[in-house]
């Protein structure tokens, strides 16, 4: 379903366009970074606790939020690879108001084997300070390979809801030039400021039983977005489906493909009702 226009608010989304949860038996352990914070923590999600959330990401392979809003800055948090992070029934991430041009609350790059469960991430669009840049993403996946994520919701982000690419090579280190096996089932993207979903660079890309709402702010304002920046980008193996576009102010879905001209990889894009 494909509900495209030009609004420049957002709209309630009707209920039965908001896509149930899946839920899965997980028989890791996973480590509470509740443990980590210092002992008179806040639960309200007024107080920073970044460097402790990623002190826990990078000590334990799996990782479950505290059950209760956290406040993040802009560093954002650093997966890693063969790593599951839960987020609880009651777990959040809330970025702290930013003035950069480029953010990723949570980031994926250059790793693999990688489950979100349940994300929740809330971003700054609503008290960004200035107006410059639309770089910021909710979950940015980049030059990775074989990643999860289930029943995302995230919101008001000051770039794209997910974005799926790929790292720029040094001249010291060099990246797959795409993103590949990149999974997202039952998931509410709303309320982002450039794109919902951006395709850049990826391969055997799923996307599923979700609805993209209410991009609003800077072009293209689309619900999801495939396209590639260069000619050394791919764009294969999509699938969508069972995907609902509804209110973004630009277009529903968009295939720009321009930059592929002078070295076309081949697009194999699968959408179902």
């Amino acid at each position: 379903m494909n509900q495209a226009n030009s609004q420049t608010v957002p709209k309630n989304i009707p209920a039965n366009l908001i896509p149930p949860k899946i839920k899965f038996n997980i028989s890791s352990t996973f480590f509470d970074l509740t443990n980590l914070l210092p002992k008179n923590y806040v639960t309200d999600g007024s107080v920073n606790y970044t460097v402790q959330l990623q002190t826990g990401i990078d000590k334990y392979q799996n990782v479950k939020l505290p059950n209760f809003p956290v406040k993040i800055n802009d560093i954002g948090l650093s997966l890693r690879s063969n790593s599951n992070l839960l987020f609880q029934n009651n777990s959040k991430l809330i970025l702290a108001p930013s003035n950069k041009e480029s953010y990723e609350i949570l980031r994926l790059h250059n790793i693999e084997n990688v489950n979100i469960y349940n994300p929740q991430i809330i971003g700054d669009k609503d008290n960004h300070i200035g107006n410059l840049g639309q770089w910021g993403m909710g979950i940015s996946i980049k030059s990775s390979n074989n990643i999860k994520v289930y029943n995302a919701y995230i919101s008001k982000c000051w770039g794209d809801g997910i974005y799926i690419g790929r790292l720029r090579e040094t001249k010291t280190q060099k990246y797959a030039l795409y993103s590949s096996d990149i999974y997202i089932t039952n998931s509410l993207i709303d309320n982002n400021r450039r794109d919902g979903v951006s395709i850049i660079s990826g391969v055997g890309i799923s996307i599923q039983n979700s609805t993209i709402s209410n991009t609003l702010g800077v072009s293209p304002k689309a619900g999801l977005d495939i396209e590639p920046n260069s000619a050394i980008e791919f764009c294969r193996d999509i699938k969508i489906e069972n995907l609902i576009t509804f209110n973004n102010s630009g277009s529903g879905i968009i295939l720009a493909l321009n930059a592929l001209s002078q070295k076309m990889h081949l697009l194999m894009l699968l959408i179902y009702q």
